[in-house]
């Protein structure tokens, strides 16, 4: 898992990624770590990973006026 990670960043790094390559990136090694779970465990490990990065760019917006 540690090396697929390393790599995909490795990747995004010398191809000059966007934020939201990241971001789907870190999803998707998220989801990775998830389905080594079970059951209720991974029900609750895969909650949030399904949020588009439109959404996480608007929650992150809204706790960043707000918080100021």
């Amino acid at each position: 898992m540690r090396r697929e990670f390393v790599l995909s960043v490795a990747v995004m790094v010398l191809t000059g990624c966007s934020s939201q390559t990241w971001y789907e990136a870190a999803q998707e090694v998220r989801r990775q770590q998830c389905d080594t779970l079970s059951g209720t465990q991974r029900q609750n490990c895969l909650e949030g990973t399904d949020k588009s990065y439109r959404e996480y760019e608007k929650d992150r917006r809204d706790v960043n006026s707000t918080g100021s």
